[in-house]
């Protein structure tokens, strides 16, 4: 008993020395900080002579820089602007199903659907919330990747048939 106690004191002893000795030892990295960049303009070489034109030195300091006569001109960017994505409308085929038929029209942006809208369908019997339901779901899936709203199985059916019919026509 009494080497057991022995060693769990240096055990405890050796511990504490290890723990003041790492946290004597640990280093923080120092903190530098970035360089800036200079705002100075840069001078550009003559195309012709090789020579810079203009001043490097600070404009505010020394006086604006004076082009040289016949200088060439900095070339503008021609990069084309990005366009905004064109709205296109597409209507799909009548589909009949046992409670009559369906015909939808959706709108595209940029190849995501962005709203939906019934032109033929039956809004009796809880439809007109099933198919508000539909919309949200084909607009949040982006396509007819969900299940079917309750109660309203056939109705589902043929909403996700018209969807496709009409992507597939778009």
């Amino acid at each position: 008993m009494r080497t057991t106690t022995k060693f769990l004191n240096a055990s405890l002893a050796l511990s504490s020395i290890l723990f003041a000795v790492n946290n004597a030892l640990s280093v923080q990295p120092a903190v530098t900080p970035l360089p800036t960049l200079s705002q100075e303009p840069v001078a550009a070489p003559n195309p012709d002579t090789g020579a810079t034109q203009g001043s490097t030195s600070n404009p505010a300091t020394t006086g604006a820089a004076k082009p040289q006569a016949g200088a060439a001109k900095p070339s503008q960017s021609t990069t084309p602007q990005p366009t905004a994505p064109v709205a296109k409308t597409i209507v799909s085929d009548r589909i009949p199903y046992k409670y009559g038929e369906i015909q939808l029209q959706l709108t595209t942006s940029g190849g995501q659907i962005t709203d939906i809208s019934v032109l033929v369908g039956d809004m009796s019997y809880g439809r007109d919330v099933a198919y508000q339901t539909l919309v949200a779901a084909t607009i949040s899936t982006q396509g007819t990747n969900y299940g079917n709203v309750s109660g309203a199985t056939f109705t589902t059916e043929a909403f996700k048939q018209a969807v496709q019919n009409a992507l597939a026509k778009g």
